[in-house]
């Protein structure tokens, strides 16, 4: 049921919301993850080339699937990513094929199609608010995919490259839990490309125990973003 809307059929690029999917996907697809996975030179060079968010993993670091699940999300890692999606599809080719037949599962391959899997501007790249939200509530009913969504903080193992790990921390989850918003907001990702401005998707229980799931785009800088889904559950969750 949609209580409110506005462009929500419009087709847009979802930036690094993108993520939503290629976690989904990753979770429906992995089955150890305590397995081991050696960051390679040119995930470290696609990062740098692209200005892309990343974990911060060096060439030649050996991490978890696990790692690479929460790394793929709270810091929207696009190294995370591309190591997942080679493990699991052996290329990042193969695995948008998969991330288009679950686009297809969930009824949405005529507005939603992804050509990447970190959220990259490509013109035929591209989905609807009212997909992502279709999106997030598949991710909210697999356990391990609403884990990871729902993490506020995380640290990676300890390892050769990082004696401690990496701290990583979801900002929209630690933000947002500063604003009243009658409830709380359990999961989300955030979204960030210059032609379409910050954007956003979460998943809210109101006081009352209702679940909501919020989409918005074209924010002017995070803190609007945030703001945006304060509003929304604040005026519509009941």
């Amino acid at each position: 049921e949609i209580i409110a809307a506005k462009n929500a059929a419009e087709r847009f690029n979802p930036a690094s919301m993108t993520k939503v999917m290629t976690l989904l996907v990753a979770c429906e697809h992995v089955s150890d993850l305590k397995k081991n996975v050696t960051i390679t030179q040119d995930i470290v060079d696609y990062v740098q080339t692209n200005g892309a968010s990343h974990v911060g993993f060096k060439a030649g670091e050996v991490v978890s699937v696990q790692d690479l699940l929460y790394g793929l999300i709270l810091p929207s890692g696009a190294d995370a990513a591309l190591a997942l999606t080679r493990l699991i599809a052996g290329s990042e080719e193969n695995f948008v094929a998969l991330m288009n037949q679950k686009a297809q599962a969930l009824g949405i391959a005529g507005t939603t199609h992804f050509t990447n899997t970190t959220g990259l501007y490509n013109e035929q790249h591209y989905s609807t608010p009212k997909d992502i939200a279709a999106i997030m509530n598949a991710a909210s009913k697999n356990d391990l995919a609403r884990a990871v969504l729902s993490a506020v903080h995380y640290t990676t193992g300890a390892n050769a490259k990082h004696s401690t790990g990496i701290a990583l921390t979801n900002l929209f989850l630690s933000r947002i839990a500063q604003k009243a918003t009658g409830g709380i907001v359990n999961l989300a990702k955030t979204g960030y490309i210059a032609k379409a401005g910050n954007c956003s998707v979460s998943a809210f229980t109101a006081a009352s125990g209702t679940h909501y799931i919020a989409v918005t785009g074209k924010a002017q800088g995070v803190w609007n973003c945030i703001n945006d889904h304060v509003t929304l559950y604040s005026t519509y969750a009941r």
